[in-house]
């Protein structure tokens, strides 16, 4: 079990993953995890995924993410559902000091 906050978006990130497992089966024939790899490479950023395979079972899902593109109106949607779901998104400072900090 984890322990939350008061003030943790655990829950509304939950919300935000069945809405999008919902509409990756829906919309796509995927699984949310094929919708979230397309996400990051549809989305024309500089922008890297970092999988973090540990044994090759868990590189599977890199199969659903081929041969396959995520629409305009799927892209506003999902949008919308993070939009909706999530008040205060986890920004970059989650991940890494800042560089201002490590200097």
């Amino acid at each position: 079990m984890i322990a939350k906050s008061p003030d943790s978006n655990m829950e509304h990130y939950l919300r935000a993953v069945e809405r999008l497992r919902r509409l990756a089966r829906e919309r796509c024939s995927k699984e949310v995890i094929n919708l979230a790899l397309r996400w990051v490479l549809d989305r024309g950023e500089r922008t890297i995924a970092l999988w973090g395979a540990r044994r090759p079972e868990q590189l599977e899902p890199i199969s659903g993410v081929l041969g396959w593109r995520i629409d305009e109106d799927t892209m506003r949607e999902i949008d919308r559902i993070l939009e909706e779901e999530i008040p205060k998104p986890v920004g970059p400072e989650f991940m890494a000091p800042s560089q201002r900090a490590a200097a």
